[in-house]
Order: C-alpha cells, then structure tokens, then sequence
C-alpha cells in the first residue's frame, strides 16, 4: 500500500515535499454531505489511507447530481488532485 511520500512526485527534487499528488483516486463518501453550497465533502481514499487514518475534506459540486439529491455515506467517488494539492470531487455514482 503506498504511503503519502510515494504519491508526492517532483522529479529531480528528491526528498522535498511540495510536489503534485497525481492520478485520479477511488474514494468514498464517509460523512453526510453538507447543506452549504460551498461545503466540503468528507472522503476517504483506500489506496491512501492506512487503517482509515487519513481523511479529506474535498470540494466537489452539486452539479455532479441530479437536481434534489446528495451523496451520501457510502457513495463511491473519484477525487483528482489539482496544482494546488487541494483535492477535488469531480464525480459521484449513488
């Protein structure tokens, strides 16, 4: 299982820390969505996490539903990474 350090990649900086987690990620919805638009969408990703230790907190948009509905626990999703390492919900299936 990959820890963090082997998804932080900056080639030719070694060690330094301050690169782009890349690759789209499984993850799944562990908290009810919030009521707020800009709200963020607590997830986990398996393949990072160990033992459920790391969580995110993602921004996504309710444009990725039908109108009146919200994910809720247990919703696979794919979370990206943008420049920023700031991870993002860009798809949710119920």
């Amino acid at each position: 299982m990959p820890t963090i350090k082997d998804l932080i990649s900056r080639p030719g900086v070694g060690d330094e820390v301050g690169g782009v987690i890349s690759g789209p990620w499984y993850g799944v919805v562990i908290a009810p969505a919030p009521t707020a638009v800009l709200g963020k969408l607590w997830v986990d990703i398996p393949d990072i996490s160990y033992l459920g230790q790391v969580k995110w907190q993602c921004y996504w948009s309710r444009n990725l539903l039908p109108s009146g509905t919200m994910p809720v626990v247990g919703s696979p999703v794919l979370v990206i990474f943008d420049n920023r390492q700031q991870p993002w919900v860009v798809g949710i299936w119920q």
